[in-house]
């Protein structure tokens, strides 16, 4: 993993096939280095009690069986959040149509 710098934006993906998965965009809020906060990530999942709120909390995605000593991908956005690294972008998206630009149909969400 590399370092992430104040000020960069970043995206995160996951997943494979029809499971593949992407987030943000996130704007980096201190500079932290990929190692040493994915093993943060792994060590807060790992110590941190599982109960039935902390499964429903909407900012978590840790809803692993108790057992399970990796937490899912996708978690790691609300972690880094969270521990204040990043902070989620609201951003919007235009669509240029299907296979072909259509200026007709030229929108934004």
């Amino acid at each position: 993993m590399s370092s992430f710098k104040i000020g960069e934006f970043i995206t995160m993906r996951g997943g494979s096939y029809s499971d593949k998965w992407f987030e943000g965009p996130f704007r980096v809020k201190r500079d932290f280095d990929g190692a040493a906060v994915a093993q943060e990530f792994v060590n807060a999942f790992r110590n941190e009690p599982i109960t039935e709120a902390w499964r429903e909390d909407p900012f978590s995605r840790f809803s692993k069986p108790e057992d399970d000593e990796i937490p899912e991908a996708n978690a790691l956005s609300n972690f880094l959040i969270r521990s204040g690294y990043i902070e989620h972008m609201d951003v919007r998206e235009i669509d240029a149509g299907d296979s072909y630009f259509d200026p007709e149909n030229l929108s934004a969400s």
